[in-house]
């Protein structure tokens, strides 16, 4: 039994230590992610308390199969998309999306950042949860609900895109 299903069976036998756990194991990650998706911290982090409440209102039917941190993913990606729409329906503007880029190497991190941000969405998810939040392919492929081959040309065609906007940069 792995870490996540013990917890997971502590929690619905009411452990409110395997709680307090849970959140405290997974809450940066859907924070990031979040913030990711909205470039707003302050409702970045009501989005991922509301992802938590969700999953821990629909832990009596959760089964757990693999990874518990792609589920989060999904409910956080739903509730980020539901939060994007409404927006862009209120506002009837275009969103500017901010990735937070490491700062590993500081000169050219805007331009790597432009870069990303120029890519439709669809190539942006896949790279940002690959490369920023280092999930696996099959990972990726169960979090974003598509098939393995598809995010392989995703991911193929987003880094193709990268290097030819990067190449024009004097970036190779």
């Amino acid at each position: 039994m792995d870490a996540d299903a013990l917890l997971i069976y502590r929690i619905r036998n009411g452990d409110e230590a395997a709680i307090e756990a849970f959140v405290r194991k997974h809450y940066p990650s859907i924070l990031s992610y979040c913030n990711y998706r909205t470039a707003n911290h302050a409702q970045a982090e009501d989005l991922t308390q509301e992802a938590f409440y969700r999953f821990f209102r629909a832990i009596p039917t959760y089964t757990h199969k693999g990874r518990l941190l792609n589920y989060l993913y999904v409910i956080a990606g739903n509730l980020c998309r539901d939060y994007l729409r409404s927006i862009r329906q209120a506002e009837s503007l275009e969103l500017k999306e901010d990735i937070a880029v490491p700062q590993k190497d500081i000169e050219g991190s805007l331009d790597i950042q432009h870069a990303v941000e120029s890519l439709s969405e669809e190539f942006r998810e896949v790279v940002y949860m690959r490369y920023f939040l280092d999930m696996k392919l099959q990972e990726i492929a169960d979090a974003e609900g598509i098939s393995l081959p598809l995010v392989k040309y995703r991911l193929k065609r987003a880094k193709a895109l990268l290097k030819d906007f990067l190449g024009k940069e004097g970036w190779s």
